[in-house]
C-alpha cells in the first residue's frame, strides 16, 4: 500500500508539472498574439493590411475588429472599416462583405475608398449569383449593381472587370430564360413553350444559340397546333409554315435545319389534306 501510494504521488506532481509546461506556452503565445495592441494605431491598421494581403482573413478580421472597437473615432476607422468588409470575402461570407461596404459607402461618403467599395459591393452580389436553373435575384441585382458602377466611375481601373461580369450575368440570364421554356416544352405546355421561346428571341439579339430557339419555337408551335382542336389547327399550322420561312432566312445551315425542314412539310401536308 505504501508503494503504490508513493507512486500516486509522483504520478501527481508529473502531471503537475505536464499541466503547467502546457498553460505556460499558451500564455506566450497569447501574449505574443496581442503584442500588435501595443503599437501605434497606425502600425496596427498597416499590419493588419499586410495579414490581409497574406490571405490570412481571419486573423485580419481580428486586429481590424481591435482597431474598429478601440479607435471608432480616429481616422484610421475609415480604412480599417474597409478592408474590414474585404475580409469577409476572404472567408467566404460575400452577403456579410457586401453589408459592411454598403454601410462604409454611406458612413464615409467622402472617402477615396468610395468607388472601390462601389466595385466590391456590386461583386459581393455577383458572388451570390446562383448557377442559371435557380433563381436569378441576385444576378440581377448584381447586373443593376455594376451598371451604377461603370456609370458613377465610368474610367475606374475595375472598369473593364465590371463589364466582363455583365457579360457573364446576362449570359447566365439568357440561359435561365432557354431553361425555362425548355421546362415548358417538356411537360407539354406547348404554348406557354411558344410565347417563351418569343420573348428569349426578341428580349435577346445576341443570343449565341439563336438557331437553337428557333428551331424549338418551330417545334413547340407545330405540336401545339396537331394538338389544337380541329378549327383551330389550319391557323395554327400556317404560322408553323411562317416561322419556318423566318428560320430558313437565317438558319440555313443550323445543324437544326434538316429537322426544321421535315417538321414544315409535315405541316405543310396536314393543311394539304385539310383544303
Amino acid at each position: 500500500m505504501v508503494a503504490i501510494s508513493r507512486w500516486v504521488g509522483i504520478l501527481s506532481v508529473i502531471m503537475f508539472f505536464v499541466a503547467m509546461s502546457c498553460v505556460i506556452p499558451n500564455k506566450v503565445a497569447k501574449s505574443e498574439k496581442e503584442s500588435y495592441k501595443k503599437l501605434p494605431p497606425d502600425s496596427i491598421l498597416q499590419y493588419a493590411i499586410n495579414l490581409y494581403r497574406q490571405e490570412r482573413y481571419w486573423r485580419a478580421q481580428e486586429v481590424l475588429s481591435y482597431l474598429l472597437e478601440e479607435y471608432r473615432t480616429h481616422p484610421i476607422a475609415e480604412k480599417a472599416y474597409y478592408y474590414y468588409a474585404l475580409t469577409f470575402f476572404g472567408i467566404g461570407e460575400p452577403a456579410s462583405a457586401g453589408y459592411h461596404l454598403h454601410v462604409f459607402i454611406n458612413r464615409f461618403p467622402e472617402s477615396k475608398l468610395v468607388p472601390d467599395a462601389y466595385y466590391w459591393k456590386a461583386y459581393a452580389l455577383y458572388a451570390m449569383s446562383l448557377p442559371y436553373n435557380l433563381d436569378q435575384t441576385y444576378t440581377k441585382r448584381a447586373i443593376e449593381a455594376f451598371q451604377l458602377f461603370l456609370n458613377l466611375y465610368p474610367d475606374h481601373k475595375h472598369a473593364e472587370n465590371a463589364k466582363k461580369h455583365i457579360k457573364n450575368l446576362r449570359r447566365r440570364l439568357q440561359k435561365k430564360d432557354i431553361y425555362n421554356a425548355e421546362l415548358y416544352y417538356k411537360i407539354g405546355e406547348y404554348l406557354s413553350a411558344k410565347i417563351a421561346l418569343m420573348h428569349v428571341l426578341e428580349d435577346w439579339h445576341d443570343l449565341p444559340e439563336k438557331d437553337y430557339v428557333a428551331f424549338l419555337l418551330i417545334k413547340s408551335a407545330y405540336l401545339y397546333a396537331i394538338n389544337s382542336v380541329e378549327e383551330k389547327q389550319r391557323e395554327r399550322l400556317r404560322e408553323v409554315v411562317e416561322l419556318y420561312h423566318e428560320f430558313e432566312m437565317f438558319f440555313k445551315d443550323s445543324q437544326h435545319a434538316k429537322e426544321a425542314q421535315k417538321i414544315y412539310e409535315e405541316a405543310k401536308q396536314r393543311l394539304n389534306n385539310q383544303s
